[in-house]
C-alpha cells in the first residue's frame, strides 16, 4: 500500500501537471488553456493545432484548415512528439500528425508582443 502510494505521488510530481496558476485566453479556434510555469515568469501552452493533417487519400497534399472546437482546450501537457530520429528506445507518443504549436508568453497583460518562432535544426 506504501509502495502504491509512494508511485502515485512520485508521478504526480514528474509528469509536469504541478502547475501553480492556469489562463484561458481566446484564439480563432476557440478557448485554450495553459499554465504558469513554476520557477518561472512565462506561461506555457503545448499541443496547440494549427492545422488539420490531411489522411487517407489526401495524405500527400497541403494541410486543411485547423480544427475549431467549443470547449476549452487544455493545452497542459507535452502530448505529441514529432517524428524524429532517436539514438535510444523512447517512450515518447510520436504521430506524423504534429501539425501543432507550443507557445511560451510572459506573464504580463501587455498586447502586441514580439514573436520569436524557433526552428531546432538538429535531427531533421
Amino acid at each position: 500500500m506504501f509502495l502504491f502510494l509512494y508511485i502515485l505521488i512520485f508521478v504526480n510530481f514528474c509528469d509536469g501537471s504541478n502547475f501553480t496558476k492556469s489562463r484561458v485566453v481566446h484564439i480563432s479556434q476557440g478557448n485554450v488553456r495553459g499554465y504558469k510555469l513554476s520557477g518561472w515568469d512565462i506561461y506555457v501552452y503545448y499541443g496547440i493545432p494549427y492545422a488539420s493533417p490531411p489522411t487517407g487519400r489526401d495524405r500527400y497534399k497541403p494541410p486543411l484548415p485547423p480544427p475549431v472546437w467549443n470547449n476549452t482546450l487544455d493545452a497542459v501537457y507535452k502530448n505529441i512528439a514529432c517524428p524524429q530520429y532517436y539514438n535510444k528506445t523512447t517512450n515518447y507518443n510520436i504521430k506524423q500528425n504534429c501539425l501543432i504549436v507550443n507557445v511560451y508568453v510572459p506573464d504580463t497583460n501587455a498586447t502586441n508582443l514580439s514573436v520569436l518562432m524557433y526552428i531546432h535544426r538538429a535531427s531533421f
